[in-house]
């Protein structure tokens, strides 16, 4: 697995490299917080947060721990990528220290169980296959008990054929199981098509870690 971390880790730092400092060359980057995540803590969190912690897997340029932080939650975000991070940091700079290089599928221990909210969007489906499942894990092992993992992916019906490449789509059934499997349950799982031109067909997904008893 060192092998396949080192390759995803080269490869999406080189992507990052490549773009020299101009968003618009970063294809997953719109310049504003996802608008499903938006959308989500608007109903969830209508009067924000107060001091929730908060953390973003594969927070790229920064713009959703930016959402977070501005409605009172205490967000972190990081990436596997040194660059995405440093840039992340200069585009935020009043949250420069809440972003940090880290690899998801060998998170540092100091993460695991320590959030209230964790958000996950378009990083599963932009591994590869023999990434899934460690993956999968590591984004599980992020939230405390009681803790939510809100999470955004590309989803198909479970007829349709599953690519050969990224963005990988996954079926309601196939994606809740990557966190059922890992301790956490789910909430809602909703195959929704988004306002996007053309439209994708999204999986918007909410799971939590049962409280201990």
């Amino acid at each position: 697995m060192s092998s396949l971390r080192e390759e995803i880790a080269q490869r999406y730092d080189d992507m990052y490299r490549n773009a020299g400092g101009d968003p618009d060359l970063v294809p997953w980057d719109d310049g504003h917080a996802n608008p499903m995540l938006v959308d989500w803590l608007n109903i969830n969190y209508p009067q924000g947060a107060t001091g929730e912690k908060a953390v973003v897997v594969g927070c790229g340029l920064g713009d959703d721990v930016a959402e977070l932080a501005g409605r009172g939650f205490e967000a972190v975000g990081f990436d596997i990528s040194p660059t995405a991070v440093q840039w992340a940091a200069e585009r935020h700079p009043r949250l420069a220290d809440k972003f940090q290089q880290a690899d998801l599928l060998q998170l540092p221990s100091s993460m695991i169980g320590r959030f209230d909210l964790v958000v996950e969007i378009y990083t599963l489906q932009s591994l590869p296959p023999a990434a899934w499942k460690d993956a999968a894990e590591g984004v599980a092992s992020l939230p405390a008990a009681g803790g939510v993992l809100f999470t955004v992916a590309r989803g198909r019906n479970a007829d349709e054929p599953q690519e050969d490449h990224p963005p990988y789509r996954f079926t309601a059934e196939q994606y809740s199981a990557f966190f059922l499997d890992n301790g956490l349950r789910t909430d809602s799982v909703q195959l929704i098509t988004d306002r996007e031109d053309p439209p994708v067909r999204r999986l918007i997904s909410v799971f939590h870690r049962p409280k201990v008893s």
